[in-house]
């Protein structure tokens, strides 16, 4: 069992072993997570814990089928609230992001695509590149969850000696029990595609463009233009898929970008880096920059010397 607790955003997001995870920060506050990372033989199961909004891009390397299960907030990953049951991650694709919400805690059941099918009838057609949510009954969704983090906390408290490979055996096999009960009579009423509108489009193309590095001043006017679309729908597409305006949402993906870059070139003036990241006003940057992380540019320097 592995247990992670810190405020290293990034640091964070590596911990996930086999998981190529880039975190970035979307609300003010510093960051705090934590991360129970536990193997049942062939069967992961994980509890992620976030405090602030993030934008999360993965690219999972393993061939695994990935359930997730919120405990507390929806996790904005296609057009489908998610707090409701489980969502069955997007399968065989190479890149995909979801959204936060202003705190995340999920457990995550990962296991062999064989296992899944083999406790779901049907399964097969979930396993699609757009992902599912499958709506449980309120009593079958509660007592998942408290069966996952009981789990997690025997475990937490059992001496590492103690955790044999036949008792993480015996406790994926529990598990697995109850997966098949939750999945076995889950009517198709209940499984929703988690589909991806033309809202979801307009705001990625906006994250390529600041991620990219466009050239010039990148305004909401530059943006509609652009993409041929109205303000206000630039302004709602936002507001839906992210829970920000785009102005809020692009300045933290540009102040994300500045703090990459104070973090892994610790010789290039934080002017430079500023300018940029599209902020020409090293006091506005820096006042921005405070405002999102709370701390000076100088002080994410000072830790990257001591990473």
């Amino acid at each position: 069992m592995k247990f992670i607790h810190g405020h290293d955003l990034q640091q964070h997001a590596s911990a996930l072993d086999g998981w190529q995870q880039h975190y970035q920060q979307l609300t003010p506050g510093k960051f705090m997570g934590a991360l129970f990372d536990i193997w049942l033989a062939d069967v992961r199961l994980f509890r992620e814990y976030l405090n602030l909004k993030v934008v999360q891009h993965m690219s999972l390397a393993a061939p695994n089928v990935n359930l997730v299960i919120p405990l507390q907030n929806d996790i904005l990953l296609g057009n489908i609230p998610t707090c409701s049951g489980i969502a069955v991650l997007p399968y065989g694709v190479q890149h995909f992001s979801l959204i936060s919400g202003n705190q995340m805690d999920v457990l995550c059941i990962s296991l062999p695509p064989a296992r899944f099918l083999s406790l779901m009838p049907g399964g097969a057609a979930l396993l699609t590149p757009t992902g599912y949510h499958i709506t449980l009954p309120p009593l079958m969704l509660d007592n998942l969850r408290r069966q996952c983090n009981a789990m997690i906390h025997y475990l937490q408290h059992l001496p590492a000696r103690q955790h044999t490979d036949s008792l993480m055996a015996l406790l994926r096999d529990q598990l697995l029990d109850t997966l098949r009960e939750t999945l076995a009579s889950i009517p198709p009423a209940a499984v929703a595609r988690l589909g991806y509108t033309t809202r979801h489009y307009i705001v990625a193309r906006c994250h390529q463009w600041v991620q990219d590095g466009q050239p010039g001043e990148i305004t909401p006017d530059m943006l509609c233009r652009q993409l041929k679309i109205s303000r206000r729908t630039l302004q709602y597409s936002f507001q839906q898929v992210t829970g920000l305006s785009p102005v809020a949402y692009l300045r933290a993906i540009r102040l994300n970008l500045a703090r990459s870059s104070l973090l892994n070139t610790p010789a290039e003036p934080v002017a430079a880096i500023a300018r940029r990241a599209g902020f020409h006003h090293c006091g506005y940057f820096a006042s921005e920059y405070g405002a999102l992380f709370g701390e000076t540019p100088s002080q994410t320097r000072a830790l990257a010397a001591h990473r």
